[in-house]
């Protein structure tokens, strides 16, 4: 029973994320909340970020790309697009993604919201922003104290 009521979730989170695609394809724009901890700290839990659809040769380098996989929206940073596929790491993940193919790629995250603000966000972290990403890559103990004071602080 349990394994059934995890493919019906399973289906119905790939359905929602296929949906989201069809709507920025159809629309051009659409915003969702951001529930992991992958791009700390240049995008928190519970921001909301804007993707807008782009042409696949405009998602250079430093830009955060929105993607599908395994039935779910990602958003990370683009580190390379030799114009077949992107190659893409979240800013506190250690190692980069897989490729993501063109059709795979719903956009580019063109601004966020925390809170009351507006942010677009930088194609690079400041120097601030690169230490924290250091100890966010490499200490699941200090990425875990991070977002439990992140998450209390809200």
């Amino acid at each position: 029973m349990m394994s059934e009521d995890l493919i019906v979730a399973a289906h119905g989170h790939a359905a929602k994320c296929s949906l989201a695609a069809e709507v920025v394809r159809t629309a051009g724009r659409l915003r969702l909340r951001v529930l992991g901890g992958s791009m700390l700290p240049a995008i928190w839990p519970g921001d909301v970020v804007e993707i807008q659809a782009v042409p696949f040769d405009e998602l250079l380098p430093g830009a955060i790309a929105a993607f599908q996989r395994d039935g779910r929206v990602w958003a990370h940073r683009v580190i390379e697009n030799n114009g077949s596929a992107l190659l893409t790491r979240g800013d506190a993940l250690p190692q980069d993604d897989p490729r993501v193919l063109p059709d795979h790629v719903m956009g580019r995250v063109v601004s966020l919201q925390r809170g009351r603000s507006r942010i677009v966000p930088a194609a690079a972290l400041t120097r601030f922003q690169r230490f924290l990403r250091l100890l966010l890559c490499r200490s699941d103990f200090f990425r875990a104290v991070v977002l439990r004071l992140h998450a209390v602080c809200q």
